[in-house]
Formats: C-alpha cells, sequence, structure tokens
C-alpha cells in the first residue's frame, strides 16, 4: 500500500492524523471494495491508518497469572496517571481480557485536541518506524530523531513529527524540511540537539501528550512476566491449542511471540521448531526465549 494525504493548517507541508488516509492500487481497491462494500472498505482502511485504542499484552503464565500482572501493570501506570491528572485528564487502568485468560489490555488515554503553536515551539522530525512507535506509545530515542530545530536544549519543549516522504538528513535543521510530515504530538527533550545526532542510544524526547488515543510507554516493563502482542496473534497459539508432548513446526517463528506462546502454553514440555529465513532472526528468537523462560 501507499499513504496519500491532505494538507493541513499548522503549515503547509504538515499532515493531521484525521486527514491522514490510505489509498491502494486500483485492482486491491476493486478487489475488496467488492468484498466487504464500499462503506465498509472506507470504514477498514480508516481503521489501518490509526493507532488501536488500547495495548494487549500476553501474560507468561510460566511465571505470573494474568491478575497478578494486572496489579503490577496498574503500579507500573501510576506515573503516566499522574501525568495524566496533572493535565486535567481521566487516568487509565489494566483489566484481563474477558475471553482469554493469559491475555491483560491497557487502554489508551482520550485524544487530546489542545490547540497547537507551530510557529513558536521547537520540533523535531523523526523516522517511520519510530513515528509507528510513538503512536503505540514510545517515547523517542536518540537513534529515531532524524532532524532537530537549532538551539535546541534539554527541557526544551517540542513538537514531534514523523517524516513522510523519507527526504529528511540525519542531523539536519528541523525548519529547513521541505517534505510532507504529521505532526504526532508534543514532548519534552532529555538530551541536548547536538546529543541527539552523536549517541547511538539514549532517550531523546520524552513524549508528554499524542494527538490520537494516548497509549502508555510499556517497553521495558516488567520483562519477563509479558509480552507485548496484538490480540488476534494472542489467539492463533489457543487455535492451535497445542499440550504437553506435542510436536510444533513454526515455519516463519520470528521474532518469536507466538512460537513463545506455544511453548507456554505446552508448559514447556515437548518438541518445538522454530525457524526463519536468517541467522541473525533465529539468534534474535533464541535470545529472546531464553529472556521468556
Amino acid at each position: 500500500s501507499h499513504l496519500l494525504t491532505m494538507t493541513s493548517s499548522v503549515d503547509a507541508m504538515t499532515v493531521g492524523l484525521d486527514e491522514f488516509f490510505l489509498a491502494f492500487p486500483d485492482d486491491v481497491e476493486a478487489f475488496f471494495t467488492l468484498a466487504y462494500g464500499a462503506t465498509h472498505w472506507g470504514a477498514i482502511k480508516s481503521a489501518l491508518a490509526r493507532p488501536p485504542a488500547y495495548t494487549s499484552v500476553r501474560v507468561n503464565t510460566l511465571v505470573t497469572t494474568q491478575d497478578k500482572l494486572v496489579v503490577a501493570l496498574n503500579a507500573a501506570l501510576v506515573d503516566f496517571n499522574a501525568r495524566l491528572q496533572a493535565q486535567g485528564r481521566p487516568t487509565i487502568a489494566a483489566v484481563p481480557h474477558l475471553s482469554l485468560s493469559d491475555v491483560v489490555i491497557v487502554p489508551s488515554a482520550p485524544r487530546v485536541t489542545a490547540p497547537v503553536d507551530a510557529t513558536t515551539t521547537k520540533k523535531i522530525i523523526v523516522d517511520r518506524l519510530c513515528g509507528e512507535a510513538v503512536l503505540r506509545g514510545s517515547d523517542i530515542f536518540a537513534r529515531g530523531v532524524m532532524c532537530a530545530s537549532s538551539a535546541l536544549n534539554a527541557g526544551d519543549r517540542v513538537l514531534v513529527y514523523v517524516d513522510l516522504d523519507h527526504s529528511a538528513t540525519r542531523g539536519s535543521d528541523a525548519e529547513l524540511h521541505v517534505g510532507r510530515k504529521v505532526l504526532l504530538g508534543v514532548g519534552t527533550a532529555a538530551m541536548p540537539r547536538s546529543e541527539m545526532f552523536r549517541a547511538l542510544k539514549g532517550l531523546a524526547v520524552a513524549v508528554q501528550s499524542r494527538l490520537c488515543a494516548d497509549a502508555p510507554p510499556l517497553n521495558g516493563v516488567l520483562s519477563g512476566d509479558m509480552y507485548m502482542q496484538n490480540t488476534p496473534s494472542s489467539v492463533v497459539a489457543h487455535v492451535l491449542s497445542p499440550q504437553p508432548g506435542d510436536t510444533v513446526l513454526d515455519m516463519c517463528a520470528a521474532p518469536g511471540g507466538k512460537t513463545s506462546h506455544l511453548a507456554t502454553l505446552m508448559q514447556n514440555r515437548g518438541t518445538l521448531i522454530a525457524c526463519d529465513r536468517s541467522r541473525r532472526k533465529v539468534l534474535e528468537m533464541k535470545a529472546f526465549f531464553e529472556s521468556v523462560n
């Protein structure tokens, strides 16, 4: 697929999230329009262009339970909820999935619609993968920053954009960016501009609010006790329903989420063969499997 956009009022080359939509080649559009009907197909495309309203995490039932993870997650959300309260926004709480006994749902906070002054606020522009992570609740780390306003210092308030056209040169001035970009939210710089482009890792910007449903940052939270996995992916292993002692072949296993779920349902007893097409992916999977017991 490719992304089509319209301009918004923030500036001539900025696209608002609400104006952002997906388009497919004509033959694909025709096929799905016939299959779903124009109205439903339009709704599907609209949903695909937006981050989900909740984050789904799978419980590692070899080391904890669904109820214990709900308690631990809500404790981990204290700082996020304090920030919401300071902004006059409702807090959120993790809840057990009603049908899947090893899944916990973390709803996103309702979106904010505060006006944005793009003329006086400093800005950064991130790459596409970083932008997608921001929409799913992540803060911004140094490797994802492509451009930043000059004289940006730690503690400065910044607008966060994602580069749509892959036109940004790493290290360039964000004010000089001429391609299309999407405004994602507002954050606070955690390091000065110069350090953002020297560092290979480290927190660059703490995101304070997003212009979409606001998901909490969960990367690295309760590592080993849970795994961030979309609900449909968690359903897969339950449909297969492997039992202890079974033999299972997973022929496209990286990064290992479904495979580790199969092992959990098998209570780590049986034979589970996980394959992928590169040695690097297999080594990364092996390290992940060891980290989650």
